[in-house]
């Protein structure tokens, strides 16, 4: 009933999935066995390819309401590819950063300058 295009279209609800305290249940050791250029490089793409919009119609509490489909469409290296700090990385600050006037590129003192006629 989750087909994979929807899992795949949550990766910063997915790293608000896992609360601190979840990531802190996996020993250092397990959290070091995946470089860092790694997590970074999967985290980085996913959240740069879905705007601000969808964010937006997917709360957390949703994606929380459903784990197992998130845990099965990401194998456990993946998970453990998460580690507290990176999910810090990404603070709800973060989905903020696109405001609505960014999709309002052109003030109104700009428009102005440029009459329909």
């Amino acid at each position: 009933s989750h087909p994979s295009h929807l899992t795949k279209s949550h990766p910063s609800d997915l790293t608000k999935s896992h609360p601190s305290h979840l990531t802190k249940s996996h020993p250092s050791n397990l959290t070091k066995s995946h470089p860092s250029n790694l997590t970074k490089s999967h985290l980085s793409h996913l959240t740069k390819s879905h705007p601000s919009h969808l964010k937006k119609l997917h709360p957390s509490h949703l994606t929380i309401s459903h784990p197992s489909h998130l845990t099965k469409s990401h194998p456990s290296h993946l998970t453990k590819s998460h580690p507290s700090d990176l999910t810090k990385s990404h603070p709800s600050h973060l989905s903020k950063s696109h405001p609505s006037n960014l999709t309002k590129p052109y003030p109104s003192h700009l428009t102005k300058s440029h009459p329909s006629n």
